[in-house]
């Protein structure tokens, strides 16, 4: 799947997906695809959500690598903001990154992710 077919498809997924981003593996993690839902605003300007997309993946996803030995292959993170949640994929050939509006209940988002990104539990 292309990264803005994968950006369309995340955002059919749940209107309450604010933002979707598929970001190169690393370790550079250049950005591929990037847009936010039509009719909703950034929270932050737009020259610091780039950066932050392409330096996020390398401090949380980078440093969680360092246990895959143990504990397996990394599938997915978040962060809770209190005006937003973010959700990282991690998949062989990107990473996807995308922002929630806050207080919504993330596992049928992640359910549905999960499958659309062709991964399992």
């Amino acid at each position: 799947m292309q990264p803005k077919e994968i950006l369309d498809n995340i955002f059919a997924v749940d209107r309450n997906i604010r933002y979707v981003g598929v970001v190169g593996p690393g370790p550079k993690y250049e950005v591929m695809e990037s847009r936010m839902r039509e009719g909703v605003k950034s929270l932050s300007p737009e020259k610091t959500d780039k950066e932050f997309v392409e330096i996020i993946p390398q401090i949380i996803l980078g440093a969680a690598e360092r246990l895959e030995e143990n504990l397996g292959h990394v599938i997915y993170s978040l962060i809770r903001y209190r005006n937003v949640t973010l959700m990282f994929f991690k998949v062989p050939k990107f990473t996807v990154i995308l922002s929630v509006e806050p207080g919504i209940y993330l596992m049928p988002i992640y359910e549905r992710i999960q499958t659309l990104l062709g991964f399992s539990n």
